[in-house]
């Protein structure tokens, strides 16, 4: 039977995305996007990374945590930064939930890491096949 999350899958990344694992990624792209809390209408900045398809809405501790790896405040110098994303449990509106909180990521996970911000090239164009390899198992779970 399938999961609830494989029929309505999130377009953000979700703490199950990593699969209980720490993930080091580059950010590619900040974006504010809108969302309603509480009745009221907030914006909120999306962090997107290199080699994902899903972002990572960025709450004001993680955000806060990216602008002390990086030493800045302003999201666009944010671009090209690596940082380590790790499942955690934390206490949201009276109850224990599951999240994803960022750290900076130690010179062992940045060897690990295999994302790289790709160069500035026009891409290929598609070949007519392409086989698609069933045992790929990348460091980014999502």
């Amino acid at each position: 039977m399938p999961e609830l999350k494989d029929i309505y899958p999130s377009k953000y990344l979700s703490a199950s995305d990593l699969k209980g694992k720490k993930v080091t990624v580059t950010i590619k792209a900040v974006h504010l996007e809108d969302f309603e809390e509480n009745g009221r209408k907030v914006q909120k900045p999306i962090l997107y990374f290199h080699g994902a398809d899903k972002g990572l809405v960025c709450n004001k501790t993680n955000a806060m945590t990216v602008a002390n790896i990086t030493g800045k405040t302003d999201t666009d110098d944010w671009l090209g930064a690596r940082i380590t994303l790790f499942p955690t449990m934390v206490s949201f509106g009276g109850k224990v939930t599951d999240a994803i909180r960022i750290e900076k990521p130690t010179s062992a996970e940045v060897a690990r890491a295999t994302v790289e911000a790709p160069a500035a090239t026009t891409p290929a164009p598609a070949p007519a096949y392409a086989p698609v390899a069933r045992d790929l198992d990348d460091d980014i779970p999502f």
